[in-house]
């Protein structure tokens, strides 16, 4: 058995073998055996019954975290296993959901964004290991994304909790340069860029899109528009035009304000992105933290994004990087299948 796993580029020899019981999930199955490698990965063999397909009984390997190593349906069929996972938040059907598809080599483009879109969730992350880092990539339901921090929390917390990965801190490459995020405690912390904003006269469309009254206490402009109000009624009260808005040159727009119970709150709208209100955005507090940490004079925050699902964020200043702390729950777990 070492040498077939060798084979498949597992370097170490298989060290142990356990005979598993009939798994009701692969009635199809016979011989159900887990084989652990020296470097601790674990591999799952077992036999396709030629009584449930139109073969001779073929040796297939799932391998390590359920990518299926060797399955002779696969000259057919393409399976990924994908995870939903709601984000900034500890409870499901709160905070915002991601759902996030580990991969051994990239899809093309084309089939990511048909995925995302069929997903029709905010955001769907890709991923694919490289060594000791991993390579990150997101899709709205109509466009890849430079940035989006809901999808990494919730990719950082499937390469932890349902990959075993061992090390406190992941590494992603992605279109807006290495994020890091690490483990603290029930929290995951990302280190994103301080992309603070700068005040600026606001274009037509944005301030029809929000409405001209109650009047905004300054707008400033970075990678979003960013429309500052008075009071955390203010945010809850506001009801958009997203037309208007969806005609705007930049991603999206946050309206914020100081919160009641927190140091401040938001909300966000893209609907150029195909999204409306996104529930719970990380990146966008990479342009509210700056700016509140400098009105408030503190650079450790607590936010609240006020949208229906609702979601808590801890925020901190911290130099040229701004650190977003959220936990995140799964939901979700299922495979996509399609033909080749």
């Amino acid at each position: 058995m070492g040498e077939y796993f060798k084979y498949h580029n597992v370097t170490k020899d298989v060290i142990s073998e356990v005979s598993l019981p009939f798994n009701f999930a692969m009635p199809w199955a016979k011989d159900l055996h887990r084989y652990t490698t020296e470097e601790n990965k674990e591999f799952f063999q077992y036999v396709i019954d030629n009584n449930d397909w139109n073969d001779t009984d073929k040796i297939v390997a799932v391998g390590d975290y359920g990518t299926i190593v060797d399955d002779p349906r696969d000259k057919e069929w393409e399976r990924i296993t994908m995870y939903q996972v709601d984000a900034f938040t500890d409870k499901p059907f709160h905070g915002n959901a991601a759902a996030v598809c580990p991969l051994g080599k990239w899809l093309s483009d084309e089939k990511m964004q048909r995925i995302a879109a069929e997903n029709n969730l905010s955001e769907t992350a890709f991923f694919i290991q490289m060594g000791d880092r991993f390579h990150i990539r997101w899709f709205t339901p109509v466009a890849e994304v430079d940035l989006c921090g809901h999808a990494t929390l919730a990719t950082a917390y499937v390469i932890f909790h349902e990959q075993m990965y061992k090390q406190e801190n992941i590494t992603f490459e992605s279109r807006s340069g290495d994020l890091h995020v690490s483990r603290r405690d029930d929290w995951f912390v990302l280190d994103f860029p301080n992309q603070a904003g700068k005040p600026c006269s606001p274009p037509a469309q944005l301030m029809d899109g929000l409405g001209h009254e109650p009047e905004p206490v300054e707008v400033l402009v970075s990678t979003d528009y960013m429309v500052v109000y008075e009071s955390e009624s203010q945010i809850r009260d506001l009801k958009p035009d997203f037309s208007c808005l969806s005609q705007l040159d930049l991603r999206g727009v946050i309206i914020t304000a100081p919160g009641d119970e927190v140091d401040f709150v938001s909300r966000f709208f893209v609907p150029q992105y195909g999204i409306n209100e996104d529930p719970v955005t990380g990146s966008a507090h990479c342009i509210l933290t700056p700016y509140w940490a400098e009105k408030l004079d503190k650079t450790s925050l607590t936010a609240r994004q006020l949208s229906q699902r609702g979601g808590e964020l801890q925020c901190e200043l911290k130099d040229d990087r701004v650190l977003i702390a959220g936990k995140a729950v799964k939901y979700m777990e299922a495979q996509i299948i399609l033909r080749r």
